[in-house]
């Protein structure tokens, strides 16, 4: 079990990030029961996965360090605070069965403490990167946008927890400023690494087969984005901070400028998977990259869709929540499997 222990995967929690984005994509379709569902697997697989991470830190100190200061499996590290921060939001579009208040407490928990930690995990990355002399192309791929997704995911549920929950006025500001200064440092590391990885795959080898899953990453800064400017555009309104509409209106331009870019990245994405289907490709945890990403950008193209109320954009974004229903049953299987066989517990 120690030895376990020792090799965990500072990556596991990507297992619940994608749960968590099935649980809040079952809630924007209606389907009230699906989502309490999905977020009580989720809570089950947060605590497992965080009891395990949390023990390395005492069992296999070493091995953690040697994780921190690798340039890429750094950048997993922010997975922790993005799960906790979506099991807030979890629970939280769901208090009408965990409670309204219980709901309100944990969110705000998960809010605070997710924020704090992103900004530690984000600026160790930050630093690990700069302390390397040269960082090897086979290792520069798209888990580089795991710190600047957490930084965006804060104003996300931070955003809820103004529109949902009942906040003094001085909380609804300090919460609306941590917003704005989370999504501020997510949005910016997003723009820095973005040239950095796309020129590796412009300029040097294409990406390795078994990380091909981690390109779909690229749709998570764009879609998290999105879903924090729509919230934005509430969270204003809410907080006192707008008389008129130009604000919100602004946001919701913003917001579908961004959406188009985001189709165009996930059409072309298919394309790219579609040409690697001729290549068999490892189950490893890197296939759950397939889930968040895409399950975000979903959700922000229902957000997007809520100021046009186009009937194909809705058909479109129902139509991702059912294949991503599939995709998780497949990558649950087989993480199983692969936990059974001690073939994801090694190293």
């Amino acid at each position: 079990m120690k030895n376990i222990i020792r090799n965990f995967y500072p990556s596991w929690f990507v297992v619940c990030m994608g749960t968590g984005i099935i649980a809040n994509l079952f809630k924007a379709i209606g389907q009230d029961y699906l989502s309490y569902t999905f977020t009580l697997i989720n809570i089950i697989f947060f605590a497992i996965i965080f009891l395990i991470w949390f023990l390395r830190w005492f069992v296999g100190f070493e091995n953690v360090k040697k994780d921190v200061e690798n340039p890429l499996l750094s950048n997993y590290f922010a997975t922790m605070p993005i799960s906790l921060m979506i099991i807030g939001l979890n629970i939280l579009v769901n208090k009408l069965y965990f409670g309204s208040d219980f709901s309100v407490a944990f969110a705000k928990f998960s809010f605070y403490t997710g924020s704090f930690l992103m900004v530690v995990f984000s600026i160790i990355t930050f630093v690990v990167h700069l302390s390397h002399k040269e960082i090897p192309s086979s290792i520069l791929n798209f888990a580089y946008f795991m710190p600047p997704v957490g930084n965006i995911i804060a104003p996300i549920l931070g955003n809820e927890i103004i529109n949902r929950a009942t906040l003094d006025s001085q909380e609804k500001s300090a919460v609306l400023f941590i917003n704005l200064a989370m999504f501020g440092i997510g949005f910016m590391l997003f723009l820095t690494y973005l040239p950095i990885i796309k020129g590796r795959f412009l300029l040097q080898e294409p990406i390795e087969k078994g990380h091909f899953p981690t390109m779909f990453i690229l749709l998570a800064p764009v879609g998290a984005s999105i879903v924090a400017i729509k919230g934005f555009a509430q969270s204003f309104k809410v907080a006192g901070l707008v008389n008129d509409t130009f604000l919100p209106t602004l946001f919701n331009i913003l917001a579908t400028m961004l959406w188009g870019f985001g189709l165009w990245i996930f059409i072309a994405l298919i394309v790219l998977w579609i040409r690697s289907l001729k290549t068999k490709i490892p189950f490893s945890l890197a296939y759950w990259a397939y889930i968040f990403p895409v399950g975000i950008f979903a959700l922000a193209s229902f957000k997007v869709n809520s100021s046009f109320n186009f009937s194909t954009i809705n058909w479109f974004s129902k139509a991702i929540v059912w294949i991503l229903l599939i995709v998780w049953i497949y990558n649950i299987l087989m993480t199983l499997k692969n936990v059974f066989n001690k073939k994801l517990l090694t190293r």
